[in-house]
């Protein structure tokens, strides 16, 4: 039998997976050792101080087609997005622990934690799948493993804090006498 969970525990662990999410992206997110066996690691803060970096250690190796390069701009709007997206998580999360949620919070709680994922699971999926295509040895790190299992843990309690705040409003509503049940007329 599975034990239920209660609504305070419910929005812990909502909170505790986007913040393990968060952190993830502070530790190695690629390793990549190039043809001359020199390794270096990258995480959020090495994309942020030097984006150029990256794209001259690992991608100058690439040499298969089709492999999108972006502009240090381009990958600054792709961490501000980022940004976004777990603002708009907390700000929904917080909406559903108060059981005052609309279909509003809700959306912006499951989009937002979606936009966190999404970069992770493309890159996860674009170092496996293009891992042939480098003359060197490309690695996932911590962060594309982590934060895809995170994002999915406070996916399924923020539908059950949302399944929660609806019971919650029916009952309420029954109490009321707003809900007229068969039989009780």
């Amino acid at each position: 039998m599975s034990k239920k969970i209660k609504g305070d525990k419910l929005t812990i662990v909502a909170y505790t997976g986007l913040v393990i999410a968060v952190l993830s992206a502070f530790t190695t997110i690629v390793g990549y050792t190039n043809r001359d066996g020199v390794h270096r690691t990258f995480t959020i803060i090495d994309f942020l101080k030097d984006a150029n970096g990256f794209g001259s250690f690992v991608f100058n190796e690439y040499t298969g087609k089709g492999l999108v390069v972006f502009a240090p701009w381009q990958l600054y709007v792709l961490i501000a997005l980022g940004t976004v997206a777990i603002i708009c998580s907390f700000i929904g999360l917080m909406k559903l622990s108060k059981q005052t949620d609309n279909r509003a919070s809700y959306a912006l709680t499951i989009l937002g934690l979606i936009g966190t994922m999404a970069p992770s699971v493309v890159l996860f999926i674009e170092i496996f799948m293009l891992k042939s295509k480098y003359l060197g040895e490309i690695s996932c790190g911590i962060y594309p493993i982590v934060s895809p299992i995170a994002m999915i843990v406070c996916i399924a309690a923020a539908v059950k804090m949302r399944r929660r705040n609806n019971q919650f409003r029916k009952k309420f509503k029954e109490a009321e006498g707003l809900i007229y049940r068969g039989g009780n007329l």
